[in-house]
């Protein structure tokens, strides 16, 4: 006969080496993902340096679909996809699309708060960007008003009483108090 004490032992030794396996199974997979995420960490940065290779060669096409690769494909590694974004925005800034430079800087500062040198240099960009608006704007206004033709009827409140006229003005008046405004 079988002795009853025997097979529960063996049953135990049996289900002590089967969860000691699972263990040590589990270590090795907990080491092997760790692995992984510098695997995925050494893979990530690479990708922004492809992105900034292709930028350097004027690829910026080429750059944008890989840092937008870099957003999508490792969202976790949330410095890399900070610097991914900005990375894109300088490429439509260097295209002079400004408008969408824009929107990557944006969500550079909305996004990726923690990663202060990006958000500071976004920050930096938005506003040289909003510089050049204006000065845009400015340029346009300028150009307008020195191809307005002023007469007595679109400008009844000028004196347009000497026959010399400078651009349109009453001589004496060069338009001076206008352009310093």
């Amino acid at each position: 006969m079988i002795n009853i004490r025997v097979v529960i032992a063996a049953i135990g030794v049996f289900s002590l080496m089967t969860i000691g396996s699972i263990y040590a199974q589990e270590i090795v997979s907990n080491a092997s993902a760790e692995k992984s995420q510098e695997e995925l960490q050494h893979e990530v940065k690479l990708k922004i340096e492809e992105g900034r290779e292709l930028y350097s060669r004027r690829k910026y096409k080429a750059a944008i679909m890989v840092y937008e690769e870099v957003i999508e494909k490792y969202p976790s590694f949330r410095n890399e996809c900070a610097w991914a974004l900005y990375d894109m925005g300088f490429t439509y800034y260097k295209k002079r699309k400004y408008q969408n430079a824009e929107k990557y800087f944006s969500r550079v500062i909305s996004e990726y708060p923690e990663n202060r040198g990006a958000t500071k240099l976004a920050d930096n960009m938005i506003n040289k960007i909003q510089v050049k608006k204006q000065k845009r704007m400015f340029s346009i206004l300028r150009k307008k008003n020195k191809k307005t033709e002023y007469t007595s009827e679109s400008a009844p409140d000028i004196d347009i009483t000497t026959e010399t006229k400078t651009k349109g003005l009453p001589s004496g008046d060069t338009g001076a108090a206008e352009d310093a405004q």
